[in-house]
């Protein structure tokens, strides 16, 4: 996200945010060039969604839905009837597509993950230190691996909540909220 009207210190602020989308098949020359970044939404302001209540899931659900679908079944090119005129060879390959790598502040990355920010007690997805009082604890070989499915049991009960009140329970219980990625 960012302001479209520049950054002023008094004023109105609009803020405005870009999904894009490099394939890393190709060079690096073409790779982040925009004329080949593919950009599946840009989410106008005034404001930009509330990431803490997953409003943003409305826009990515799409893109999601398309590249598990590219993933699982893959993507075969069309034949055109100019390809067939000119007499050129189809190409008939099975290509996956996937989400390899996602790009985000610290700011944006945690609650687009699904996740607490980092100010709660749930301060690590990937292991068990859940409490303000593992910050800084550095015995590594007693560190256990946080558990996927209860991660994602947490981010389906808090989908199917009713009320806040039952989210805000769901997110201290198991550290996590619905995100779609």
């Amino acid at each position: 996200y960012f302001n479209v009207e520049g950054n002023r210190l008094r004023g109105k602020t609009s803020s405005t945010g870009v999904t894009a989308l490099a394939c890393l098949n190709l060079p690096l020359s073409m790779r982040y060039d925009p004329a080949w970044l593919y950009i599946p939404g840009i989410i106008q302001g005034p404001h930009e969604p509330n990431a803490k209540n997953s409003e943003n899931r409305h826009y990515w659900r799409l893109m999601v839905t398309e590249l598990s679908q590219a993933y699982s079944r893959g993507l075969k090119p069309h034949q055109t009837y100019k390809t067939h005129q000119m007499g050129l060879e189809f190409n008939d390959r099975l290509h996956r597509a996937a989400i390899a790598a996602s790009s985000m502040d610290f700011k944006c990355a945690r609650p687009h993950g699904g996740f607490l920010d980092v100010t709660s007690h749930h301060t690590c997805f990937i292991c068990t230190c859940w409490h303000l009082v593992y910050i800084g604890r550095t015995d590594y070989s007693n560190w256990g691996h946080a558990d996927v499915d209860f991660l994602k049991k947490g981010a389906s009960a808090w989908l199917d909540a009713g009320t806040k009140d039952e989210r805000v329970e769901i997110e201290s219980f198991y550290g996590t909220r619905y995100s779609e990625l």
